[in-house]
């Protein structure tokens, strides 16, 4: 008899779920026979009536077929999911993409993946649209950040009871996990980690003499953008950039943790106008009035300017590997581009935050387990990592592949892996922070830009967050 348990009622509703994981997990292969009535109501000691009901079921699905006098065998049919997207964005990501699904079909033979893509800033938007249409993906790529608001409308699935529990004990808890956390649930966890480091592009730095020590003070780096500013070779390059709308937050957010500051703080207390807060603005200031800056449409302008020789640094995720590989088409792009931990005074404990590239399975999805499954091979099956994490350049959620493999001996990644141990991740369990952090990209461009006061703008907003939030 089965050591499979009967679980849930009626019975032929059990068996229907059993035999189907039997199918979706290549125990019964597409085109194979599968036992026959009488051998199934033996295995579970049912009738072959309740047999009948749950076979039934399964050929309605498309996933058996009865042939006369043969018997009843799996379709040529996979079972297909659709998976939502930004990766495949471009056209490096969409191989990758397109290479690792490849992968995971060739493995589960009776798995179909049917990739959907979108643009990074398009995809919540997507998301809803699909919702709305009656046409969810099973699986949707998400910003961590975005976690509490989309589960509080109710349009993602809990994961602590579908993702395997070893996955999830593989996983750094501070780093990912708490990102992905609603209410005490678990909604989303890490494809990539991603903290924030300063790239710079070395021909500049070559060409300024620039001295870029592994870890810069925030002292090192006034001087160093004052260099660059000054130099009697610059001929229209700028030390660095903010963006004009909400990208400016991922500009200035290490600086603002550097100094201790945050805009949401323990038991959601908005701490916008701390003192710390103002300091960083201060220093912010001070930077942006001291140097020649350039303010861009967005940080997509400033990859661009970065890529053209026209800016020396850029705040951003490691992503950045992938991207600039793409509009570069520079195969050994670590000639070009490098990368540092962020300037910090020297007894901080944080100089940067995480935003990870996230997996989240809608809460419309009918085969939960099943994306569950893919989720699990797309962030640790070894032979999909090595491709996704070396090709786009994101860090691997899975602690364990971080040590077995290379990337510690890789500068690129050496350097985002140390930041990490230095980096905090949003707090964004809130469902209003998004909205929040609107705020707080008003105040910076009207300080850094407009120049208006900087305690009576920090102390203005956070009146307002303080009604939105509390």
């Amino acid at each position: 008899m089965s050591t499979e348990k009967l679980r849930y009622q009626p019975l032929y509703k059990q068996i229907y779920e059993i035999i189907h994981n039997r199918i979706t997990n290549s125990v019964y292969k597409i085109d194979e026979e599968i036992p026959s009535e009488k051998a199934l109501s033996e295995e579970f000691d049912v009738s072959i009536s309740t047999i009948r009901q749950a076979v039934g079921l399964l050929v309605k699905e498309d996933l058996l077929i009865r042939k006369q006098g043969k018997g009843t065998f799996v379709t040529s049919n996979p079972i297909k999911l659709k998976f939502l997207g930004w990766v495949g964005e471009m056209k490096e990501g969409n191989r990758v993409i397109q290479e690792i699904i490849k992968i995971f079909e060739e493995k589960n033979a009776n798995l179909e993946i049917e990739y959907i893509n979108s643009s990074y800033e398009d995809i919540k938007n997507t998301y809803l649209n699909m919702v709305q249409q009656g046409n969810s993906p099973d699986i949707v790529q998400i910003d961590n950040y975005w976690t509490s608001t989309l589960a509080s409308m109710g349009l993602l699935e809990p994961l602590d009871d579908i993702i395997p529990a070893d996955n999830l004990a593989g996983r750094f808890p501070e780093k990912d996990l708490k990102g992905g956390m609603y209410k005490n649930e678990l909604y989303s966890v890490a494809w990539g980690l991603g903290p924030s480091a300063l790239i710079y592009n070395k021909k500049l730095a070559e060409k300024f003499d620039l001295n870029l020590d592994k870890r810069l003070t925030f002292d090192n780096y006034k001087q160093i953008c004052n260099k660059v500013t000054n130099h009697p070779a610059n001929d229209g390059v700028f030390p660095f950039g903010l963006a004009r709308n909400m990208d400016i937050i991922y500009n200035i957010y290490t600086f603002m943790i550097g100094f201790g500051a945050d805009i949401i703080g323990e038991k959601n207390k908005i701490v916008i106008n701390s003192k710390n807060a103002v300091k960083a603005f201060n220093w912010l200031k001070e930077l942006v009035d001291d140097n020649k800056i350039v303010w861009a449409t967005d940080v997509r302008n400033l990859r661009e300017m970065l890529v053209i020789d026209k800016l020396v640094f850029l705040e951003d995720g490691p992503w950045i590997r992938g991207i600039l590989k793409e509009k570069t088409g520079y195969e050994k792009i670590d000639d070009y581009f490098g990368v540092i931990e962020n300037p910090s005074r020297p007894s901080a404990k944080y100089s940067s935050f995480t935003r990870n590239h996230s997996l989240a399975i809608s809460s419309i999805c009918e085969r939960k387990d099943l994306a569950a499954k893919i989720i699990n091979s797309l962030t640790s099956d070894p032979e999909i990592c090595n491709i996704y994490f070396k090709e786009l350049g994101l860090i691997p959620s899975q602690k364990e592949f971080i040590i077995t493999h290379d990337y510690k001996e890789h500068d690129y990644y050496s350097t985002f892996i140390n930041q990490m141990k230095r980096a905090r991740i949003l707090n964004a369990s809130n469902p209003l922070f998004g909205k929040a952090l609107k705020f707080v990209a008003d105040a910076a461009y009207n300080i850094l830009n407009n120049g208006v006061d900087i305690e009576d703008e920090l102390e203005e907003k956070a009146y307002y967050l303080k009604m939105l939030y509390e």
